[in-house]
């Protein structure tokens, strides 16, 4: 899994002076509405950080302070050549915030984001709270560290009106319905025994990237 992310981190670190761009809202990136951007760089938050802190995955800078602290407030989507991060703040899964940040991310077809981040879902929340209150605050920091080690991917949708709709978890079942008319894919998905290493993003993208749906 480490490999797999170091490949992730060389796909943008190689693009320094690569266009960049972002876009205000989900609305304006399914109308290819960007504004451009000065050059900018990715850093990735260390894991103490994104444990202690409730910070996600990437922090940027453009040289400009108050360039930066509006993009943290009103980028949706920042691109970087051909690298798409996802803005967090507002962003939450099964009603549970993701924290601020930004997640990696890149297009699928019909204009759909997906993006890489820690697991947040009910669940993982719940098991968090159980936690706190049975060990008090360690022991929910013991229990986040270990979620943070988890990584997912999430689908980024838009309703009819062309509204982002809540963030979508890919699990299990999400993943019957993406690869439903593909028997092969949908049986290697399933080899891994592993409900988390199934549900990892090393194991699901180069099945979505087969089938097509990653742009």
């Amino acid at each position: 899994m480490k490999f797999f992310f170091f490949l992730i981190l060389t796909a943008f670190s190689l693009q320094a002076d690569a266009q960049s761009r972002y876009c205000k809202s989900y609305e304006d990136y399914k109308s290819d509405n960007w504004t451009e951007l000065p050059s900018i760089v990715f850093k990735q938050y260390s894991h103490s950080k994104q444990l202690w802190t409730r910070k996600h995955e990437y922090r940027f800078t453009t040289g400009n302070k108050k360039t930066d602290r509006k993009l943290r407030e009103e980028a949706f989507v920042i691109q970087k050549g051909d690298s798409l991060f996802v803005n967090l703040s507002q962003m939450r899964c099964e009603n549970v915030l993701f924290g601020k940040g930004f997640a990696y991310g890149m297009p699928l077809i019909g204009k759909k984001i997906l993006f890489i981040s820690n697991r947040v879902d009910l669940k993982s929340s719940s098991r968090q709270t159980n936690n706190y209150v049975a060990f008090g605050l360690m022991g929910a920091m013991i229990a986040k560290s270990s979620n943070i080690k988890v990584k997912a991917c999430y689908i980024l949708d838009a309703n009819p009106g062309g509204q982002y709709t809540e963030v979508l978890l890919i699990n299990d079942g999400v993943m019957r319905k993406l690869l439903a008319d593909d028997k092969e894919l949908l049986d290697r998905y399933f080899m891994v025994e592993d409900q988390n290493e199934r549900e990892a993003p090393p194991n699901i993208l180069p099945l979505l990237r087969e089938k097509g749906l990653i742009e």
